[in-house]
């Protein structure tokens, strides 16, 4: 039976992983905040920051990971506009934190580091490759960037066994925040004329919560000292028209649609991936789409 670690195992995605690890056979310990839901199958828990202190206590619980999925950190663009700094520290500080304690204490453990499609921001074509030039327009893409530039470098210098993945537009159960989240709850509360930013024809790769789970988990087999980047995608384009549309439909609503022409600061107009070789998603993204909101709005 092996050991894995997965920072920020409190969050959505993080329990999702945790649950897929365990489901393997795996002894699952976890650091991050907040408080993990009852059900999580965590053999060990910290509530705190990724530091040398934490992650030696956790060792010296339960012992050294043989398997990291790395998920703390920043979660999106809007919160690094409002506090960059705090973006920063929570991204590549934490980062940082572990790939120096992985090389004096966990070396041969194999580490997966979570990154975002952001890392690419406006690209001049899709469907965007997994090796596509880094070109971010948010402080959250730049300091994905940075994580994945040091996870490079540690690999290159030091031998840790990376692999980072960037994940593209994540929904599902536990997710509150971006465009899907925002017109559920609005469907929830009545709204049938939804105004939104943008043209609608800005184009998203929605990537179901278990899918991305089950990326991040399939990554851990790809990990070297190369620090390998993988997409976490469909390769399945949806327009923000569609995207609402399948919610709506999921939902039992019909809506009138309305956009404002004007897209948010650091958000690109089409986010798109091209599936990486071995890390394929699962679910097709109008049908997840449409199938979470049916369950949202039978949970209302």
């Amino acid at each position: 039976m092996s050991l894995s670690l997965v920072t920020g195992a409190a969050g959505a995605i993080g329990g999702h992983v945790a649950r897929q690890l365990a489901a393997a056979g795996d002894t699952v310990i976890g650091i991050g905040h907040g408080v993990p839901v009852s059900d999580l199958p965590l053999a060990g828990w910290i509530n705190g920051d990724i530091t040398a202190e934490n992650l030696g206590v956790l060792a010296a619980r339960h012992g050294v990971p043989s398997r990291i999925v790395h998920l703390a950190g920043g979660s999106s663009v809007g919160p690094s506009l409002a506090a960059p700094l705090e973006d920063f520290t929570r991204t590549v500080g934490a980062t940082v934190n572990l790939l120096e304690w992985v090389r004096l204490h966990a070396p041969d453990a194999a580490l997966v580091l979570t990154s975002s499609a952001a890392v690419y921001g406006d690209a001049a074509s899709v469907p965007i490759p997994d090796h596509a030039t880094r070109a971010p327009v948010s402080p959250y893409g730049v300091h994905k960037g940075m994580m994945e530039a040091a996870a490079a470098s540690w690999g290159a210098n030091f031998g840790l066994r990376v692999a980072v993945v960037r994940l593209f537009s994540v929904y599902g159960p536990g997710l509150h925040k971006q465009l899907v989240w925002e017109v559920l709850n609005r469907l929830a509360r009545g709204e049938r004329t939804l105004s939104l930013g943008g043209t609608g024809a800005e184009t998203r790769d929605w990537l179901h919560i278990a899918d991305a789970a089950r990326v991040l988990v399939a990554a851990t087999a790809h990990v070297s000292a190369l620090a390998p980047c993988f997409n976490g995608c469909t390769g399945t384009p949806l327009s923000v028209r569609d995207t609402v549309l399948a919610l709506a439909r999921g939902y039992g609503a019909v809506v009138e649609l309305q956009f404002n022409g004007r897209n948010r600061p650091g958000d690109p107009v089409h986010l798109v991936g091209r599936p990486s070789t071995g890390l394929f998603a699962t679910i097709a993204p109008e049908q997840g789409l449409a199938d979470f909101a049916a369950h949202f709005a039978k949970g209302r």
